[in-house]
């Protein structure tokens, strides 16, 4: 199954880039982090897919700034090799994605930065 562009990092300098200039840079504040279960780990690639129809992701700049005017959080993934990391913006969420995120210890990366390859970011 292929991977859609943008979600899969090809190299530990490239999700330092990505989370720094593409995710921080555009009001990403808060982090998950995790390994590929088990389950995918033959195909990544599945568990990328299942999470971007589960939370929308990949919307278009257009969109992205029509949530955050309606005060919704904005969400952003990246994987490199079995490391995943879900990042969000300020925000409520959509009844549909309470039940993940009400679970799960989010870090506020200005208070606990994320470490990656020996960089803090």
């Amino acid at each position: 199954m292929p991977t859609a562009p943008g979600r899969v990092a090809c190299s530990p300098p490239a999700v330092i880039y990505r989370v720094a200039y593409g995710f921080v840079s555009h009001g990403a504040r808060f982090y998950i982090t995790g390994r590929v279960p088990e389950r995918f780990a033959e195909c990544p690639a599945r568990l990328d897919e299942r999470l971007a129809r589960k939370f929308g992701l990949g919307r278009s700049r257009w969109t992205r700034y029509r949530r955050k005017e309606q005060g919704l959080a904005n969400l952003w993934y990246l994987r490199y090799s079995d490391l995943w990391l879900l990042m969000s913006s300020l925000g409520r969420f959509k009844p549909s994605e309470v039940s993940f995120f009400e679970g799960n210890q989010w870090e506020d990366i200005r208070q606990r930065p994320l470490k990656f390859w020996g960089h803090s970011i």
